[in-house]
C-alpha cells in the first residue's frame, strides 16, 4: 500500500512498502491528494493513475490519528493579530501566494485612497475585513497550513 508522504506545489511524494520513494505530479491523481492518504497506484507502459485507496468500511473511520500541522495556532494569531497588515501569519504557515496577495491587494486599496485624495478610502476596509476573517479561523482553529493541514494546536 502506498501513502502520500509529502506535497511540494504540483509535485507529489509517494512512499511505497518497499522504502522505494516515487514522486508524481498532481495532474496524474483522479482526486485531490492530501498527505497521509493511502492510495493505489496504476501504471500503462509511460502512463501513471493514482486513486484513494478505498476502506472496507463505508462509512469513515476515525483511528484517533488525524494529521494536523506543526505550526503554533497561538504563533499564528499573535502574528495575525499584530502584523496581519503585513501578511506575517501567512509566512509563518507557508502560503507565500497568499501573503504576496494581500500585500498586492492593499497596496493597491491604499495607492486608489492616496490618488483620490482620501475619497477611496472605503477600498482599505477590504484587506481589514479579510485580516479579520483570518483571524477569526486562527482562534476557532479552521486555518490550513500550506499542506491543507488544520493548525490546531495551541
Amino acid at each position: 500500500m502506498a501513502k502520500i508522504l509529502k506535497i511540494e506545489g504540483e509535485k507529489i511524494s509517494i512512499g511505497n512498502d518497499d522504502g522505494s520513494l516515487i514522486v508524481a505530479e498532481r495532474k496524474e491523481f483522479s482526486f485531490v491528494p492530501h498527505v497521509g492518504d493511502s492510495i493505489d497506484m496504476f501504471t500503462n507502459g509511460e502512463e501513471r493513475l493514482f486513486s484513494r485507496k478505498e476502506t472496507e468500511a463505508s462509512a469513515p473511520v476515525s483511528m484517533g490519528t488525524e494529521l494536523v500541522s506543526s505550526n503554533s495556532r497561538l504563533l499564528a494569531a499573535i502574528l495575525c493579530f499584530f502584523f496581519g497588515w503585513l501578511s506575517i501569519h501567512n509566512f509563518y504557515v507557508g502560503k507565500i501566494g497568499r501573503a504576496i496577495g494581500f500585500i498586492i491587494m492593499e497596496g493597491f486599496c491604499t495607492a486608489i485612497s492616496v490618488l483620490t485624495f482620501g475619497l477611496g478610502s472605503f477600498l482599505l476596509l477590504i484587506p481589514c475585513i479579510w485580516w479579520l476573517a483570518e483571524l477569526a479561523f486562527i482562534l476557532a482553529g479552521r486555518y490550513t497550513d500550506s499542506d491543507d493541514l488544520p493548525i490546531t494546536e495551541w
